[in-house]
């Protein structure tokens, strides 16, 4: 992170109140929100960082740190899945999927290039409630050159997550342009709930969690039904161009029943 918000109580965003948090568009330094107390999110509140990772930057050498950065108008931007190539190139990927701490990367710079989808990280000590919208997308439809990669949302909280029927949960890839440019990967989302704060510290150390209860986007929608999660590539893109999603719970599961 490059810019950081540190709330001491509760940090509540409601009504239609939209956060909009940007990365410095060379570096990929993000914005870290940290909160003492709880974080909620109401129905029709949104954070969004749509656009707002990664930018090619002229007059830079290199003229983008993303690491997953499209190139021309046939190879398309990676971040949590590969970017579409053609004649056997990819955007690559990078991060990792528990842990994302980078935004997503630029598309091809056949007409100069469009921005990856920013990134989402809030931290909070105590619950964590989501009813709105997160959304860190690339552009959904490019027309010059291959596309961007979704960026990334991680969310943690050091009590319990609930996230309620209607909220959306989006880190696409680009779509493609007309011709030989391809759709961007997806982005990657993580959500984690009961963290310690040593746990905590150690993910933001290492990027690893290495707690047991770690599960991935199938098993996340059996148990909440009706939330929306879209780490797709661009244009329904799914296999390897798809991004990533987890929720890890890291509450310890104790003593329930001896039989004697």
């Amino acid at each position: 992170g490059c810019g950081f918000v540190t709330v001491g109580g509760n940090l509540i965003v409601v009504g239609k109140s939209t956060v909009i948090p940007n990365s410095e568009p060379w570096t990929g330094g993000s914005v870290v929100f940290t909160v003492g107390g709880n974080f909620t999110l109401t129905t029709n509140a949104a954070f969004k960082a749509n656009d707002n990772g990664f930018q090619r930057t002229s007059g830079r050498d290199p003229i983008t740190l993303g690491p997953g950065y499209g190139v021309g108008h046939t190879t398309a931007a990676g971040y949590g899945g590969f970017g579409s190539g053609h004649n056997g190139t990819y955007g690559k990927t990078y991060d990792q999927g528990m842990t994302p701490i980078h935004p997503g990367s630029p598309s091809g710079d056949y007409q100069g290039g469009h921005p990856g989808g920013g990134l989402i990280r809030i931290h909070a000590a105590g619950k964590v409630e989501i009813a709105g919208r997160l959304d860190a997308s690339a552009r959904e439809s490019d027309t010059s050159e291959s596309s961007a990669s979704g960026g990334g949302i991680w969310v943690t909280a050091g009590g319990r997550m609930t996230v309620l029927p209607g909220a959306v949960l989006k880190a696409r890839g680009g779509y493609r342009c007309t011709g030989a440019g391809g759709p961007g990967g997806g982005g990657r989302i993580a959500l984690a709930q009961m963290l310690s704060s040593a746990q905590l510290a150690a993910m933001m150390a290492d990027e690893q969690y290495h707690g047991p209860h770690v599960f991935e986007e199938e098993v996340f929608k059996a148990s909440h039904p009706g939330v929306g999660i879209d780490v797709l590539g661009g244009e329904d893109s799914a296999g390897e161009q798809k991004g990533s999603f987890r929720f890890v719970d890291g509450q310890s599961i104790g003593l329930m029943l001896i039989v004697r």
